[in-house]
Formats: structure tokens, sequence, C-alpha cells
């Protein structure tokens, strides 16, 4: 069932194929901050508007490399072979997205890896709109990126989490990003927090998203570093870790159940009417945030399509919190490696056999975050 000769030779190609190249840089609009003032500005007149985001131009990716590698793996003999053959095709998924920036590519893409928004879901995320308030007074934003950088790296390095680094980059889509290949937890340039929104951050980023890519490291079985389909879990355990540590403030729950109807709306609408009507719930620059992420990729965001993944933050909330409080003895085995809740099984059979171990690391074994 597991040839470890041959399952080190596909962990060594398929690590040496993810290091030849990256993607984040040609889905970040070059002039996410030109089209920002243009929204802004159009949303005080009163009137619609639509981004046109500009993107760099992509390299040659190695298409033909992971076609390759996916006509030498054995599905029918290993689980492990099938994970990889899953992970290969959403791979070449989202490089045709990159390439192409085609509003029925990115909607396929993402809804194949991640789903659509259901009813059931759509209900819950109008249902916390509807009648958890907003939280009673701003909080003072006073953690600059740098300082935030700074705390983070604290954070990894009291848990001795070696080689990775807490860094403040300029154009991004999101305010902060961990990426596994290059061992970062990114802040982007620009950005001011109120100082319990950086603990909620540390353990959300760090707690959960590093910690589970540093236990999977640890694995001898190495596609534990990042199954596919991996995400809705992933963000659920993370939005789950929030509310457990009690950090997770109203405002933040009614952006991720906003995050789901965006995502909803932008399959057949326009930025336009995405943002006018998100920016009834919540303040206009979250409603830019929100809806320029359901339109990730587009170039002409007033063309009907959806980057649907940012419905995972509350549909995998929901998803992991009714799952733990029947199974709360799954917490620790959650943090194995970064997979999904329906893994579950093949992890624990793993577990039983000792191909691998229990994690080594908790977000509960992580330091308070230093003062300093």
């Amino acid at each position: 069932m597991y040839n470890s000769d041959r399952l080190q030779k596909i962990e060594t190609e398929w690590e040496s194929i993810e290091q030849s190249y990256l993607t984040d840089p040609y889905i970040t609009p070059q002039n996410r901050a030109e089209e920002y003032q243009k929204v802004m500005e159009s949303h005080k007149r009163g009137e619609p508007y639509n981004p046109q985001f500009v993107y760099l131009s992509p390299p040659e990716f190695p298409i033909h490399r992971i076609r390759r590698f996916m006509g030498s793996l054995d599905t029918t003999s290993s689980p492990i072979e099938d994970l990889y053959f899953e992970k290969a095709r959403n791979e070449l998924l989202i490089l045709q997205c990159l390439l192409s920036h085609a509003p029925a590519d990115i909607t396929a893409m993402t809804c194949l890896i991640h789903g659509m928004p259901d009813a059931k879901l759509l209900k819950e995320s109008k249902h916390i709109l509807a009648t958890i308030p907003t939280d009673d007074a701003d909080e003072p934003q006073t953690v600059s990126a740098e300082t935030a950088a700074s705390k983070m790296q604290k954070v990894l390095d009291a848990a001795g989490i070696e080689g990775w680094h807490a860094v403040v980059k300029e154009k991004m889509n999101a305010e902060l990003s961990v990426k596994r290949l290059e061992k970062q937890v990114q802040i982007r340039k620009g950005i001011m927090l109120p100082e319990r929104d950086l603990r909620r951050l540390i353990v959300h980023e760090i707690g959960v998203h590093v910690i589970r890519i540093v236990n999977g490291s640890r694995q001898p079985i190495k596609v534990f570093q990042a199954m596919p389909g991996y995400m809705t879990t992933e963000e659920g355990i993370a939005v789950y870790s929030e509310y457990r540590a009690d950090l997770l403030k109203n405002e933040t729950l009614r952006k991720y159940a906003a995050r789901v109807i965006a995502a909803n709306l932008s399959l057949s609408q326009p930025f336009s009417q995405v943002f006018a009507t998100i920016v009834k719930d919540v303040e206009p620059i979250t409603a830019f945030e929100i809806a320029a992420r359901a339109k990730r990729g587009f170039t002409d965001t007033a063309q009907p399509g959806s980057h649907v993944k940012d419905l995972v933050y509350f549909k995998g909330f929901l998803l992991i919190k009714d799952h733990l409080e029947k199974h709360p003895d799954d917490y620790p085995v959650l943090f194995t490696g970064k997979f999904a809740l329906h893994h579950l099984p093949l992890v624990k059979s793993l577990l039983a056999e000792k191909r691998i171990s229990m994690p080594s690391l908790l977000p509960d074994d992580l330091m308070q975050m230093p003062a300093n």
C-alpha cells in the first residue's frame, strides 16, 4: 500500500515542481490602490464603478511537467498517490486562471475546489448580518504593519518555529497571509490594527496556519504539509480558534458572513452591485476588500463570475464548531497537518498504524504575545 521508495520519489518531484514558481504576484492587482480610490470617490457621488484591475504577466509555468507528474501516478494503488493527483489537478486549474484571467475559468476552478454557497449557508450568513450587532466602539488602531511583524516574529521564535519570518509586503490582496513555501507570515504595508486584532491574528495565522504546516512538515508523509481541498477546514479551525480564545469580535463574524453573500452575488452580478449590497452592512473600506476578493483575478470586474474562496471562513467555522462539539477529542488530531475534515478517517488510520505521529505543536503551546 505504501512503497516508501516510490513515495519519496513522488514527494521529491512534487516539492521540486512547487518550488519552481510563484502564483501570488500574478493574482495581486498592480493598481489596487488606484482602483480603491476610484471606488470610494464613486461611492461618495452615489455612482457605480467597476474596477479594472491590471496584473503582472505570468511566466512560463511548468504545466507540461505537472501533467507528466499526474501521468506517473497510480491512484488505485495508494490513497496518498490519489491525494497527489488531486493536488496536481487543482494546481493546473489555478495556473490556467492566472494565464487567462477569465471569469468562467476562475468561477469553475474555485467552485470545484471550495464548493458553491448553498441555501443553508446563505441563510446563516444573512441571519448573522441581521441579528449580530456591530461592536460597541471602535478600538484605536495603534499597531502598524511593522510592529505587527516584529511581534509576530517574537511569537514564532518563542514557539521554537525555526526558519519562519514575519515580513511586511507592499502588494497583497489580504491584510495578512501565510506562505508555506516561503515560510513567511506576510503583513500588508500600510495597515493599522487594534491591539486586540493583533492577538486575534496571532491565534489565527500562527496558532493555526503556521502550526498545521510545521506539524505537517515533521511527518514522514510530506503531503501532510498541504493536502488538497484543505481550505474550508483550515479556515474553519482558524475562526474556531478565534472563538475559542474569546477573540472573535462581532465585526469579524459579520465580515465572514458578508464574504459569503459577496461570493454568491458575484456569480451573477458586477463588482458595483456586490459592493452596493454589502456596504449596507459593513464599512466602505471593508466592503471594497470583500468585493475585490470576490472578483480576485478578474481584469474587468463588471463581468459576472466569482472567486468563491472567501465563503470558506464562515462555512468552515460552522463545520468545525459542529464537529468539535460532537467530537472534542478530535481537536489535537486536526493539528497533525494541513488536511480537510473528510480526510480524518485516513489520518486516524495512519496514526493507528504509526505511520504518522500526533502533533508536536498545538495553539495552546504558543507563549503569550510578547508585550514589547
